[in-house]
């Protein structure tokens, strides 16, 4: 599992594209919510009631579509809670956390 946090926008929709392309890599871009749903996004939100959660429950989201997969898969995000706010729930998981800047 990981996180990447960011400042701005930072290519995050390239670069979740990129990470997603490889066969065992799945990555949401911009999400705060489980299922994840990009803040804003109002055609989801508008059918069933879908809040923001906090770090701690997105990383362990995480955790479970990668057991889901029976951890065939690799699941991570980018650029959905900003600064280190992830940091502490992810590597307490055992996750890698990482941030980028432009």
């Amino acid at each position: 599992m990981f996180y990447i946090s960011s400042r701005g926008s930072s290519a995050n929709t390239w670069l979740a594209k990129v990470l997603s392309r490889h066969p065992k890599i799945v990555c949401f871009r911009s999400s705060r919510s489980f299922p994840p749903v990009p803040p804003g996004d109002r055609v989801l939100g508008s059918i069933f009631p879908i809040n923001e959660v906090s770090p701690e429950f997105f990383i362990q989201g995480l955790l479970e579509c990668e057991r889901a997969s029976e951890n065939e898969k690799i699941f991570g995000s980018i650029h959905g809670y900003h600064g280190t706010i992830a940091k502490k729930a992810c590597e307490d998981e055992g996750g890698y956390f990482s941030y980028i800047t432009r």
